[in-house]
């Protein structure tokens, strides 16, 4: 749900541009990204990551993912937001 949130404030920002879409479930991706005029959407993060030249990744995704969806870009050098809790304990 906090997708559509994070996708309109983009979509406010003229210097932005999202180019593409993960979600588990691939029809929610399709269904996200074409309300949202977003060219790909992807059924897993890491599949993204792979084929996608990013500037910046947006995590709005369930807490328990947050932590390796982070690693993920960071392996990479991709500036990451992500929404918060980073982690469900401190030590995580």
């Amino acid at each position: 749900m906090v997708s559509r949130h994070h996708l309109i404030a983009w979509q406010r920002n003229p210097d932005a541009e999202v180019v593409a879409i993960a979600d588990p479930n691939k029809e929610s991706a399709e269904r996200r990204a074409a309300e949202f005029g977003i060219p790909r959407a992807y059924q897993d993060a890491a599949g993204l990551l792979r084929a996608e030249q990013l500037d910046a990744f947006d995590i709005a995704a369930p807490m328990d993912v947050h932590g390796r969806l982070v690693d993920l870009a960071a392996d990479r050098g991709i500036a990451t937001l992500c929404q918060k809790p980073l982690a469900p304990t401190l030590v995580e």
